[in-house]
Parts: C-alpha cells; sequence; structure tokens
C-alpha cells in the first residue's frame, strides 16, 4: 500500500509516522473514495486505533500522518507460536471495540489481518482502517474471471466470501477477518489455506477449518470463531459489540476456570456435576456457564461409558440420554473434531451392522447446512452400536418453544430451513422419519439457524426404507407448534 516513515511534526514536535500512497491519477473515483474514507477514519477516537493526525497529497502522493506506534504486529509475534486462550481472546476483544467504533463511524476496515493488529506497549492498536478499499477491490481474473485492471488482492485468507465474490460488504465483513486472526492466534496456523491463489480462495468459499481441541475455554472460543467464520454474512454476529459480548461471556468463565479456588465437591444445580471450581453466587460449573453463553442445552449429568474401548473417539461429557441410547461429546483421536456419538442398544447386532454397511456411503455424501453431517457408524461393543454426527452448538427448538420467545419472522425462517434441509434429504433417497422439536437445534447469534440432527438413526435402527411422507407429516406438526405454515 505504501512506504512508512518515522518523521518529525515541525508544528507539534512530535515524532509520528507518516504513510506515504502513490495516488493513480488516471483512477479519479478511487482517489475520491480515499478522501472520503481517510476523513471518517481521522475522526475515530478509540484506545485502540492509532490515531491518524494528517491526511493530505503532494505531487500526486497521498499521505497519512499518525501515530508512532512501539511495540509488534501480530503477526511478528504469531511466528513464534500459538497464544493460549487466556491472551488471544482479550486481543481479539480489543479488536472487536476498535472494529465497533470504526464500523459507527460508516467505514468498514476490509483488509483486517495480523499484520494490521498492532501490539503496543500500551494495548492493541488497529491499523489502515477504511483505507484498503482503493487494494482489495481485486483483480480476481484468474478466479472468478472479473476484470479490474491494476488492482490488488488485499489479503487472502482474511477476506470474506462476499469479498472474493465481488459482492457488497458490511460490518459483518470485518468479522469473518477477525474469526479468522482468532483462529491463528489459538492454532499457531492460518484457517484457510492452499498451494496456490486458486486454492486458497476455493478454501475460503468452501471448506471450513479444523475444529480446536483443548480446555472447556478453547471449545466455546471455537464456537464462536465458527459463527464469524460463517461463509454467509448472515450467519455471522450482528455487529462487533454482539461478538464481544460473546467473547467477554467467554473471558469470565476463562478466568473462573484457570484462577478460581477449589470447589467443595457439591453438584451443579444445572447439570448435576461435580463443580471442579468456585465460578459464580448461582454457583454453576464453568462448563454449563460456557453453554449458557453461547446457547447449549442442559447436559443430562453424567454417566458411565458401557461401551467397547475400541470405539474411535474420545468422550468429553454426556450430552442426552433416554430409553433407547445415550448421546456424548466426544473428539477423534485422529481428528480433534468434536462430534455428537449416539451409543445404541442393538438388540440384533449383526443386523444393525449390516444396515450401517449399506446406508453409511449414502449418509456421508449429504452436505447441507441444515443438516448434523454424519461422520462415522459401526460396533461399539457386544449388543451395541455407535451413530456419529457433527456437534452442533444450540438448545433445542423444544426447549426455545418452552422457556424462550421466538420472533415470528424467525419462526417463519426456522421453518423454512427445515423445509429446504428435508427436500435436501429427500432427493438423495434418503428420509429422516423421527423428526420433533427435541431433535431441531436452534441458534440465533447472528441469526436464526435450524439444524436437524440424527439422520440417518431410523435408517440404522429400523428396518424400513426411507419414507419421505412421514418427514413431511413431521413437518407440519413441527409447523403448527411454532404458529406458522408449511412452507
Amino acid at each position: 500500500m505504501g512506504v512508512v516513515y518515522q518523521a518529525e511534526d515541525e508544528r507539534l514536535k512530535r515524532t509520528v509516522a507518516v504513510k506515504m500512497i502513490l495516488a493513480r491519477e488516471h483512477d479519479e473515483t478511487t482517489r475520491r473514495r480515499f478522501w472520503r474514507e481517510a476523513r471518517a477514519a481521522a475522526r475515530v477516537n478509540h484506545p485502540h486505533v492509532c490515531q491518524i493526525y494528517e491526511v493530505g497529497e503532494e505531487h500526486g502522493t497521498l499521505f497519512i500522518a499518525m501515530e508512532l506506534l512501539e511495540g509488534e504486529p501480530l503477526s511478528a509475534h504469531l511466528t513464534r507460536g500459538p497464544l493460549s486462550v487466556e491472551r488471544a481472546v482479550p486481543i481479539a476483544v480489543d479488536i472487536l471495540g476498535a472494529l465497533g467504533a470504526i464500523h459507527a463511524s460508516g467505514v468498514v476496515h476490509r483488509d483486517l489481518k495480523p499484520s494490521n493488529v498492532f501490539l503496543a506497549r500500551h494495548g492493541v492498536k488497529l491499523l489502515d482502517f477504511g483505507l484498503a478499499r482503493p487494494e482489495v477491490t481485486a483483480a480476481l481474473d484468474s478466479v472468478t474471471g472479473l476484470t479490474r485492471t491494476g488492482i490488488v488482492l488485499g489479503t487472502p485468507g482474511y477476506m470474506a466470501p462476499e469479498v472474493i465474490e465481488g459482492n457488497p460488504v458490511d460490518a459483518r465483513t470485518d468479522l469473518f477477518a477477525v474469526g479468522a486472526i482468532l483462529f491463528e492466534m489459538l492454532a499457531g496456523r492460518r484457517a484457510f489455506t492452499g498451494r496456490t491463489m486458486t486454492a486458497l480462495l476455493h478454501a475460503t468459499l468452501n471448506e471450513e477449518p479444523p475444529p480446536l481441541a483443548g480446555s472447556a475455554a478453547v471449545m466455546a472460543v471455537d464456537r464462536v470463531i465458527r459463527l464469524a467464520l460463517a461463509k454467509k454474512p448472515d450467519g455471522r454476529p450482528a455487529s462487533a459489540e454482539a461478538m464481544a459480548d460473546q467473547l467477554n461471556a467467554l473471558r469470565t468463565v476463562a478466568d473462573h476456570d484457570h484462577r478460581a479456588s477449589p470447589a467443595d465437591g457439591s453438584a451443579c444445580p444445572r447439570c448435576g456435576r461435580q463443580r471442579r471450581v468456585r465460578t459464580t453466587a448461582a454457583e454453576l460449573c464453568a462448563a454449563c456457564l460456557l453453554d449458557m453463553a453461547l446457547d447449549v442445552p442442559d447436559a443430562a449429568g453424567e454417566a458411565e461409558l458401557d461401551a467397547d474401548e475400541s470405539l474411535p473417539f474420545e468422550i468429553v461429557t454426556i450430552l442426552a440420554q433416554d430409553a433407547e441410547a445415550v448421546t456424548y461429546l466426544a473428539r477423534g483421536f485422529v481428528s480433534p473434531s468434536h462430534v455428537a456419538v449416539k451409543i445404541l442398544t442393538a438388540p440384533d447386532e449383526p443386523a444393525m451392522l449390516s444396515r450401517i454397511h449399506t446406508w453409511k456411503p449414502r449418509l456421508e455424501r449429504v452436505r447441507h447446512v441444515g443438516i448434523s453431517r454424519f461422520v462415522d457408524a459401526g460396533g461399539a461393543g457386544p449388543g451395541q452400536v455407535y451413530l456419529a454426527t457433527e456437534y452442533v452448538a444450540g438448545s433445542s427448538l423444544a426447549y426455545w418453544l418452552r422457556h424462550r420467545p421466538l420472533s415470528a419472522p424467525d419462526r417463519m425462517a426456522i421453518a423454512r430451513q427445515l423445509a429446504d434441509a428435508l427436500a435436501a434429504i429427500h432427493a438423495q433417497g434418503l428420509a429422516h422419519m423421527r423428526l420433533d422439536t427435541s431433535r431441531i437445534k436452534v441458534a440465533t447469534s447472528g441469526g436464526v439457524r435450524a439444524t436437524i440432527l440424527g439422520l440417518g438413526a431410523s435408517l440404522i435402527v429400523g428396518d424400513l426404507p426411507p419414507q419421505p411422507d412421514l418427514d413431511v407429516a413431521a413437518l407440519a406438526d413441527v409447523c403448527r407448534e411454532l404458529g406458522v405454515a408449511v412452507p
């Protein structure tokens, strides 16, 4: 974007940083946009924003005089390895605080990346906001077929999908970059990678970074990262303030989890687990505080896992239990991904294993945002089989209908999302056949989202062919409970 010099302000006798930017004299639109956004950026006054003192032009060269900082960019700090969650989350919260002020001034950063996050002696400082547009308009000729001669990409790997696709941007575009930066701080690697520019942009548009494994705090932060990295802006937090609120809630729990004195061994009133630490006046365990911050439903309490030790997952805790099965939160031994593992009783184990063999390839091909992704299935010990699916955060629709108000637009959106997901299942010759409000997860951060759980359980447990009519009837029942018409 330019060259930065240390300079002396002769009028005020202070040392400043001056960035010189070559203007494109033939591109008057770029020049006008630069001036408009530079003026807006200069009005921002926030402790985590590098202060701009003056913007001007001399002999065809634009210049910005700004606060001179002591410290190092986050990009340099990350070359020494990943950060702890206690260090990474406060940095992200400071970035979001700066973005909140920037967005309030009508500016979108558009080129947020670790090198634009400066770790100064007295805190985080955000650089280069609102000035990236001339560089970010993006020459994507080889990738998208768009022709924007002479314009350079911002920073692939941190750019949101809407930037790559040439669609309009807003404040949520910056939140995608915050998610990518937070992932990199904790994982020690970029969220999206590729050996070529085309591969990197394809990964950003179509792939998800691997889930983060570790403590309960890391797992909870990973959920916030997933929201921020949603491919569509509507799936992300609504604002920088909303994302900061999520992370601040987790910071409180992480502080308790790492610093609180040992508990007295009494049970958490929400989940029944023994409290590992003293937490808040409510005396909830740290895991429940994390869940409540991110709309995860009540846990069913601890339970003994009565399955073969050859189960290819490490059990973390119980999620739910009924007469038919026990569902656990688990992580893979090879992959750190978190999954929901349902252990089913199998009176006729050979027959159930045969059905797993039949249906597994087709279940693996289902890829839809409204369906909890099938991961694996197999034997779990004598008289038992397991069904592993993607772990989805949120509360069940049954819980929402009982305890939390849903607006009319949200209810209609849920119905449409369910109808779309079922249509995708049916198009592949499959059916759920056990749909009800307890098997639908709903999350509301960044917009309401409904996800159907348990695809494949009926096909494996029962000996029935797919019956889409059962799903149509079940959807009608769910819509009746929502109080909306069937889409």
